[in-house]
């Protein structure tokens, strides 16, 4: 599900900016669109029970474009973390995103590893839901 939502995987969801939910004839666009409403749906439970969440992505997910988790995340005041599990003892160094309201998160934030390319075009600051800053 996660995998429709990832870079590598755009030629087929045919996800984009423009388009966030995809080609929603194909069942795994489907499935990655529905787990995003349920992940949301949970964090807006946790949310409303004064709960803190976090929900984890691969660094290239374009998850949160699509516009319900966009305006959830806005809502919630949810803040974007990046970090690399190696950093806490992963065989991988592979980037993720946190999209969380629990501050203490701020903590796993981890420079990138050295010798590991950039993994997002220079000059281009945007929020967690996606869109430029202003």
């Amino acid at each position: 599900c996660c995998k429709s939502f990832v870079w590598i995987c755009r030629v087929r969801s045919k996800r984009s900016r423009d388009s966030p939910f995809g080609d929603v004839q194909r069942p795994f666009v489907q499935h990655g669109n529905s787990f995003a409403l349920r992940a949301i749906f949970f964090a807006l439970v946790a949310t409303c029970n004064g709960c803190q969440w976090a929900l984890e992505q691969p660094v290239s997910s374009n998850i949160n474009f699509l516009p319900f988790v966009a305006d959830f995340l806005r809502i919630a005041k949810a803040s974007q973390v990046t970090t690399y599990l190696g950093q806490f003892g992963a065989p991988s160094t592979k980037a993720v995103k946190l999209f969380t309201t629990a501050a203490f998160m701020s903590m796993m934030r981890a420079p990138r590893p050295y010798g590991l390319a950039k993994l997002v075009r220079p000059n281009k600051k945007k929020g967690v839901d996606g869109n430029r800053k202003q």
